[in-house]
Formats: structure tokens, C-alpha cells, sequence
């Protein structure tokens, strides 16, 4: 990574969009589907890449130093995948940020939610942020100790306001927010104070919340009430039973639609017992707009990422859902 040296967009490109490849170019990807929503670019073309950077997008005709056959996949800028735990070595349960999140898969930036609180954020940063490839975000657990204990958040021993903030204050723009896990897995005695905690600290950082939704207690619909523009329900989407965004009848509670009115973004958050297509698809059938990755590929596998629920919607009643990417 060099600051602020981006590849350019298509729409950007040095070259008209049909071109020759001269033989300088490094990499040429033929006849792939390439897909920029941010450029609106989405067809059959050709990319040649001089020096690290994207030189044209189109029909582009003549040879490289080496050709690819894209034929049949997509190729596109890299993925952000919001969800990730990547203390690698650090944690239990944490992957590696390059082979298993990161580059190797497509994903240029991974934000890593809240396996770190103050006690061990540091060597996450020297160790494990500083030198991948992948461009690493975090959110700061609460939760002095992180992921390493349990209940994460099950006693005051645990937290340490004055520390949290300061450690996202000194490392402001790695660190993007706090984390909180709000259930009686995590939460334990605690209810909900870890979340009043986490929203106090975001606050005061000048920041924002991501939070874990589970099992209650704390009451769903009390942890959605605390939360404001900006802030983030991760897992939202989740089959865990009764108590999450849903109601008995499969539909959202009053409180989610007043979260999202608000501003409160909604991250789907694939993983494990996290995600549940039977909940997605009541809540789709709800009327429940939100913006997702789509599934794709950069000349690898396809990879799902998270997804954001925003503040798009009129009613609840609306059928079907509104999708982008």
C-alpha cells in the first residue's frame, strides 16, 4: 500500500477504453466480466495492467508480458469484507489476514470486529495489522481483555473506559470504532451495560459502535434503542430463536425500523450459527431493503462478504427488497 496511490477506475483509465496493448503492458485479463458498480461498468472486456496500475479497460487488442484467459469469470476491484476476525496467532478462531481473508481471496481491506480490546491491541497492530498486505481496519472490543475471555463482557474487572478511548484516539484511522457483543453469552451479569459502555466510548472517540446481536438478555430491542446514525448491527440476520430482530410472526420489530430510520446500519455478518436463510428470507419478504455483495470473484473462487442494511425504505410493507452493490 502507498497512502493514497489507488488504482483508478475505469472511468479513469489513461487510455480510451478500446486500445492496443503495447508491449510495456505487464498483465493482460481477457474476455473476463468486469464489474465496477462505483465506475458502472459491468460487461464482457479486456484489462491490461503497466506497473502495478490498471492502464485500460475495453476491447483492447495486441499481447503482454502475460495473458490471462478471463473467460467466464468476473474481475473486479477488491472486495471489503466488513466481518472478520484476523489476530492471527493471537486469538483462538482468528485467520490469517492474507491467505485466508485478504489478498488470496479478493478481499483488498478487512476489518477486523473487535478480537482486540486495549490489553493486547497493540502487538495486533505491530505484529499483525502493520505488516500485512491486506489494508487491516479494526474495531476495539470494549472489553479490555477482547476475545480472550468468557463472558467477554461478564464483569467490571473487564472494563476500562479511560484506556479503551485512549487506545482508539492514538490510533485513529486503524482503528474505525467499538465493539460490543450484546447477549447473555457474552454479556453474562452484565445485561446491558457493556453496550451503554461501548456507546459511550464510540462517542467519546468520535467514532462508532458495531454490535454483536444474540440470544437476550439485554432485550434486543433495548440495544437497538441505544444506538445512532452511523452505528452498526452485525449479525442482524441471525436464527438463534426468539429475540432477534424479528418478531413471533416473522416480522421486524418496531424497534429495528426505528434504528434504521435513525441512520442504524444493518450488517448481515455470514458466519456459522450468525446467519440464518430462513430469517433472511422473512425479513426479505418484509420489505427489508438493504445493500449486499454480490456474489464474485477476482479470477478465484466466489466469495460472499458481508452486507449492510441501510435506511432505505418507506414502510415495512413494501414486498421484496432493494439490492445493490
Amino acid at each position: 500500500r502507498e497512502g493514497d496511490d489507488r488504482v483508478p477506475s475505469p472511468a479513469q483509465s489513461a487510455l480510451p477504453v478500446s486500445a492496443a496493448a503495447p508491449a510495456g503492458d505487464d498483465l493482460l485479463i481477457r474476455g473476463g466480466r468486469v464489474l465496477d458498480p462505483a465506475g458502472g461498468v459491468d460487461g464482457p472486456m479486456d484489462l491490461a495492467i503497466r506497473q502495478g496500475r490498471i492502464r485500460a479497460v475495453g476491447s483492447i487488442a495486441g499481447a503482454a508480458a502475460q495473458v490471462v484467459d478471463a473467460t467466464g469469470l468476473v474481475v473486479s476491484p477488491g472486495w471489503i469484507d466488513l466481518h472478520a476476525h484476523v489476530a492471527y496467532g493471537l486469538t483462538p478462531g482468528s485467520v490469517h489476514p492474507d491467505g485466508d481473508a485478504g489478498v488470496a481471496k479478493g478481499v483488498t481491506t478487512v476489518v477486523d470486529t473487535g478480537t482486540c480490546g486495549a490489553a493486547s491491541y497493540e502487538a495486533f497492530s505491530a505484529y499483525i495489522i502493520q505488516r500485512a498486505t491486506t489494508q487491516v481496519l479494526a474495531f476495539l472490543n470494549v472489553s479490555v481483555p477482547g476475545l480472550t475471555v468468557s463472558p467477554v463482557h461478564g464483569s467490571w474487572t473487564y472494563f476500562d473506559q479511560k484506556r479503551t478511548i485512549e487506545m482508539v484516539e492514538r490510533h485513529r484511522g486503524e482503528l474505525v470504532g467499538v465493539k460490543v457483543l450484546a447477549s447473555y453469552l457474552h454479556c453474562g451479569p452484565m445485561d446491558i451495560t457493556p453496550v451503554k459502555l461501548a456507546v459511550q466510548a464510540a462517542r467519546l472517540s468520535g467514532t462508532r459502535v458495531m454490535c454483536h446481536l444474540g440470544l437476550a438478555p439485554p432485550v434486543i430491542g433495548e440495544v437497538l434503542n441505544q444506538l445512532g446514525p452511523g452505528d452498526i448491527v452485525t449479525h442482524c440476520w441471525h436464527g438463534k430463536g426468539p429475540g432477534g430482530i424479528l418478531d413471533r410472526t416473522g416480522r421486524p420489530i418496531p424497534e429495528a425500523r426505528a434504528a434504521a430510520d435513525r441512520g442504524v446500519l444493518f450488517d448481515i455478518g455470514h458466519g456459522l450459527s450468525s446467519f440464518s436463510f430462513e430469517t433472511a428470507r422473512r425479513a426479505m419478504d418484509a420489505g427489508c431493503p438493504c445493500i449486499r455483495s454480490a456474489p464474485t470473484c477476482t479470477l478465484k473462487t466466489s466469495v460472499i462478504l458481508s452486507g449492510i442494511w441501510r435506511r432505505r425504505w418507506r414502510s415495512f410493507s413494501t414486498s421484496g427488497c432493494l439490492c445493490a452493490t
